[in-house]
């Protein structure tokens, strides 16, 4: 019998997801290995793999036609949290403002942990029984306070702009282009994300 694809949507949302989670990793693995182990390309080698986790989890929750074991799997994506503040560390030590922004660093990390915590301790907050949607057999469902996770992301997306911005303003010729590409990187990364 020939191999048949059943629902190809899903088969081009899991190839994709696979392609991605192999290109993530590898790219995070590269950077660190090729590098001399600053904390830049440390916190670069976690965001990356934070990434890749989440969409190993985001592919196999969202395939289980068991709604509860989608939802169990599923609520592992609370991994999403630390690309967030992987992401704050990363740009800080890459423009090599740590120091400067160690107040925000710390406040990106407790802010994280308690969020990740409150859903940890109400999981049903977080997400609720899985539901098919669209090609799905199984998708996600957002608790009523599934908004803090969405916030969280806003602020650290604005907290990294404001960073990158702020350190083109003050960068030389050469600096300005590297700033401009991480800027572009984490636009780019935030939208697809979304």
């Amino acid at each position: 019998m020939p191999f048949e694809i059943q629902n190809f949507p899903l088969f081009i949302t899991v190839l994709s997801y696979g392609v991605s989670f192999v290109l993530t990793t590898l790219f995070g693995i590269w950077v660190y290995l090729k590098s001399s182990r600053k904390t830049s390309h440390v916190t670069f080698l976690l965001m990356c793999l934070a990434v890749s986790i989440y969409q190993i989890v985001h592919v196999f929750g969202v395939t289980v036609a068991d709604a509860s074991a989608s939802t169990s799997i599923l609520r592992l994506s609370i991994i999403a949290i630390f690309i967030v503040a992987f992401t704050v560390h990363w740009i800080a030590s890459a423009i090599e403002r740590v120091r400067e922004y160690r107040g925000t660093i710390i406040y990106i990390y407790l802010a994280g942990l308690a969020l990740m915590a409150f859903y940890l301790l109400y999981p049903a907050k977080f997400l609720v029984q899985s539901v098919p949607n669209l090609y799905f057999p199984n998708y996600y469902e957002a608790g009523s306070p599934f908004w803090l996770l969405i916030l969280y992301f806003a602020i650290g997306f604005f907290m990294v702009m404001r960073m990158l911005f702020k350190a083109y303003a003050m960068a030389d010729t050469l600096h300005k282009n590297r700033v401009a590409v991480y800027r572009y990187a984490i636009l780019k990364g935030y939208t697809i994300g979304i």
